[in-house]
C-alpha cells in the first residue's frame, strides 16, 4: 500500500491527483502542490510500522503540506502531529485514518461529519487566531461506512461525490461497494 499510495499521489508524476485530495479536504482552492518533499523535512517517525504512506509535498507558497495514511487507531495520533517543523514557517497535515482512535470515537455520537479541521487556535476566554500549523484529520472508515449508505455529511447535499469517492477508495478499494461503483477507480473520481 505504501508504494503505491506514493504512486498514485506522487506530486512530481500527478500533481493533479494530491491538488485535488488537498484542495478538497482542506477546502482550500489555492493549494498548489509544487513538488515532493523529503521525509527528513517533516521530522522522526516515531512509530514507522504503524503508517501506510506519509506523502510530504512542498507547495508553491513555501508552505510543506503532508499527506499521512494510518492503518490502525492510534490513540497517540493528535499529539503525533504536534511535532514542530521548526524551519517552516507554515504547514498543514494531512492525516488519513482508516480505523479512528477513541478520541474521535467519542465524537462521533455528536456529529456525522468525518473530516476535522484545526485552522485556528482559541484560548479558554474566547481569543482566537490562525494556527501556523493547520491540521486535517480524516476517519476513512466512516467516509466509507457512509458511502455504503449513500450519504455524505461533508457534502451540502448529503450524497456522495467524488472526493468521498476517492477517500472510500483509499479506505479500501476492494469493498464491493467501492468495487461495484461503475468504473471505481481514479478516472472515476475525474483526477486521472
Amino acid at each position: 500500500m505504501d508504494a503505491i499510495a506514493k504512486e498514485v499521489f506522487n506530486a512530481d508524476a500527478h500533481p493533479e491527483r494530491l491538488n485535488f485530495l488537498m484542495r478538497g479536504i482542506a477546502l482550500d482552492d489555492t493549494i498548489d502542490v509544487r513538488s515532493s518533499a523529503a521525509n527528513k523535512d517533516f521530522g522522526k517517525n516515531i512509530h514507522p510500522m504503524n503508517f501506510v504512506t506519509d506523502i510530504p509535498r512542498w507547495l508553491k507558497d513555501d508552505t510543506l503540506g503532508d499527506v499521512e495514511v494510518h492503518k490502525v487507531a492510534q490513540e497517540f495520533i493528535l499529539t503525533r502531529t504536534e511535532t514542530d517543523y521548526e524551519n517552516d514557517n507554515e504547514g498543514l497535515v494531512i492525516v488519513l485514518m482508516v480505523q479512528s482512535p477513541d478520541v474521535f470515537k467519542e465524537n462521533e455520537k455528536t456529529c456525522k461529519k468525518y473530516i476535522h479541521r484545526f485552522f485556528r487556535k482559541v484560548s479558554d476566554t474566547g481569543l482566537d487566531y490562525p494556527a501556523k500549523r493547520k491540521m486535517i484529520f480524516v476517519q476513512l472508515g466512516k467516509c466509507l461506512e457512509q458511502y455504503r449508505k449513500g450519504e455524505n455529511a461533508e457534502a451540502e447535499d448529503n450524497k456522495p461525490d467524488r472526493l468521498q469517492l476517492l477517500l472510500a477508495m483509499i479506505a479500501d478499494v476492494n469493498d464491493p461497494n467501492v468495487a461495484r461503483h461503475e468504473g471505481a477507480s481514479l478516472a472515476e473520481t475525474g483526477i486521472a
